[in-house]
């Protein structure tokens, strides 16, 4: 089982120094990690002694989890109830239906929460 603590940031560190024997020239690495145990200043120093670039780190915006959740539901296997509803409504439709729902619903508001704690950082290899 993967844990979520990562002691010393230990693996980290490891998936950095290593990662380029994998990788050719020019190739991207985005890791996805959570705010609420780090933030981007802690990766940067393995990604340049890893022989990587940092380019940037990307925070999710509400338009963002919106289109991940219809893709996160449009790819499971649930053919009932508002699943089965979701699956079949095109995307503008969806994105309208969860904005209405979002300022009247509040377990779409911490659903929101809980994916806004995760944030992408992007490096590159040189």
């Amino acid at each position: 089982m993967l844990k979520s603590y990562d002691a010393g940031w230990e693996l980290h560190k490891r998936f950095y120094e290593s990662i380029h024997k994998f990788l050719n020239n020019g190739a991207n690495i985005i890791l996805v990690e959570n705010s609420e145990g780090s933030n981007e200043r802690d990766f940067v120093e393995f990604i340049q002694k890893g022989r990587l670039e940092y380019v940037k780190t990307i925070h999710p915006k509400l338009n963002d989890i919106i289109e991940a959740l219809y893709i996160n539901i449009r790819g499971l296997d649930l053919n009932f109830g508002i699943s089965k509803v979701i699956k079949n409504l095109p995307y503008s439709i969806y994105r309208l239906a969860f904005l209405i729902g979002f300022r009247i619903y509040e377990p779409a508001i911490k659903n929101v929460s809980f994916y806004s704690k995760f944030y992408f950082i992007w490096s590159r290899y040189r």
